[in-house]
């Protein structure tokens, strides 16, 4: 039986095109009960924008991958931001079911 634990991946490539972000993808965007936060600007072409856009499927080191994980874009925020800012907005947040 797999546990079911809250994680949070941040990713540094801006695009969601190269890194582990694609590990997680693929391991991650066919769960329904993912969410996937796209933080700043996705380039055309790139796996990040078509997520955006809602892709139904997407192809990962030549496996396609259905999306059902749920997509957000989160506008606003500085792709510049350090790890002390990052911080304070992660414990702001609240996930359900956690304390």
């Amino acid at each position: 039986m797999m546990s079911r634990v809250l994680c949070l991946f941040i990713a540094g490539s801006g695009m969601c095109n190269a890194g582990r972000i694609l590990h997680h993808f693929r391991h991650n965007l066919w769960r329904p009960e993912t969410s996937v936060v796209i933080v700043g600007y996705q380039g055309d072409g790139t796996l990040g924008r078509r997520l955006v856009e809602g892709a139904k499927t997407v192809s990962i080191f030549g496996e396609k991958i259905a999306v059902k994980a749920r997509i957000h874009m989160l506008g606003g925020l500085s792709a510049h931001a350090g790890q002390t800012d990052l911080l304070r907005w992660l414990t702001r947040l609240q996930f359900h079911g956690q304390k």
